[in-house]
């Protein structure tokens, strides 16, 4: 502790006769240990009272009234006589255990058959198409079909970010062309 800063004085810095020096540097280390030893014992206290005030207590301090027995009385989990609920713990487990894309993959097939309901073949020169419509879906499929709407997202913004380029270069050609600066 040091409200002086007599710590951090250079001590060799006075200057005059030697005695006096020496007297005032006896002064100031003396007077600099005073302080911090008051310092530590204020320091000590304080915790100490802190300790004080912090202990808690004691169950049997506190005065007792009647217990009114209730269908939802709380006991604390040291308690022996309650067990650990395992619910809490199950219907999270349901959660965990819980596959999104299997329910996904249900709903999308709600309402579609094994074979499908229409079929089309379509032929040209280079390649020939057979499409199927509402047709019932695998795992496989499903999973797929994710995989290409993710490549297909991509592809579409950078599609999009091109066309939004083109139009505004066209915007930019047409009004120079206008003012017959091409």
């Amino acid at each position: 502790y040091d409200d002086t800063g007599l710590a951090n004085l250079d001590l060799d810095a006075i200057k005059g006769p030697k005695e006096e020096v020496a007297q005032i540097r006896r002064f100031w280390r003396k007077e600099y240990k005073q302080r911090t030893g008051l310092a530590r014992k204020e320091q000590k206290e304080a915790a100490k009272k802190e300790v004080s005030t912090r202990q808690p207590i004691g169950i049997d301090d506190l005065p007792a009234g009647p217990v009114i027995q209730r269908p939802c009385e709380y006991r604390p989990a040291v308690d022996p006589s309650v067990a650990p609920a395992k619910a809490l713990s199950r219907e999270y487990s349901k959660w965990r255990k819980y596959d999104a894309d299997a329910a996904l993959l249900e709903f999308e097939n709600e309402g579609t058959t094994e074979e499908g309901t229409q079929t089309r073949c379509m032929a040209s020169r280079q390649s020939a198409m057979l499409c199927t419509e509402n047709y019932t879906k695998d795992r496989e499929e499903y999973d797929l079909d994710q995989d290409i709407a993710k490549q297909i997202g991509g592809l579409k913004q950078h599609l999009a970010q091109r066309l939004k380029d083109a139009a505004g270069l066209k915007l930019e050609g047409n009004k120079m062309l206008r003012e017959g600066r091409f």
